[in-house]
């Protein structure tokens, strides 16, 4: 149970940190347009995972859909990410559309995503896991997708001044 508060009390002290801080990306969203299911949802669904990501995006407030847990392996369609940009320490923050991946047959075809600085969209190209075409410093590896999220819920839940562990059930990113 100690343990459970203690990590609770560092979540919370860093999504409090992670709140503080405001954001000065323009809202843009990657000029990255592919057809197929879910390839097409350019705002969050209330369905969104949720996730705090230290990889990709520099310890940032991030939102996926669809689910990776909802994903069949065969899967053909997009899976979009959302970074968080705060505006006066406001919750919500406004969600800005960065990325969408494309699968085709269950494999990364093509990511598209935004540098919230410069502005400019890097497409990467991908088969059977091995980048063919796109800048290999824009390009992530690929051993994080589909991208794994906790329920909808938990950033919130995990920002709670009071710590308390009722709102934390299934806070776990998916495995």
């Amino acid at each position: 149970m100690a343990n459970h508060r203690i990590f609770v009390n560092a979540l919370s002290a860093m999504l409090l940190a992670l709140v503080s801080l405001t954001a000065t990306a323009q809202p843009q969203s990657p000029d990255f347009s592919p057809k197929g299911p879910h390839c097409d949802v350019n705002t969050p669904p209330s369905t969104a995972g949720e996730r705090i990501d230290g990889n990709l995006y520099a310890a940032t407030m991030v939102l996926v859909h669809p689910r990776a847990k909802t994903l069949p392996g065969n899967f053909n369609g997009c899976q979009t990410v959302w970074v968080g940009v705060f505006d006066d320490e406001k919750w919500p923050p406004q969600w800005q559309l960065v990325t969408r991946v494309k699968y085709k047959n269950g494999w990364v075809d093509v990511i598209g995503s935004l540098n919230t600085t410069t502005g400019q969209t890097s497409i990467c190209r991908y088969e059977f896991y091995k980048l063919t075409d796109g800048p290999t410093s824009d390009c992530p590896a690929l051993k994080e997708f589909p991208l794994k999220s906790m329920r909808p819920g938990c950033l919130k839940a995990l920002a709670r001044v009071d710590n308390s562990p009722n709102g934390l059930k299934g806070c776990q990113e998916e495995q």
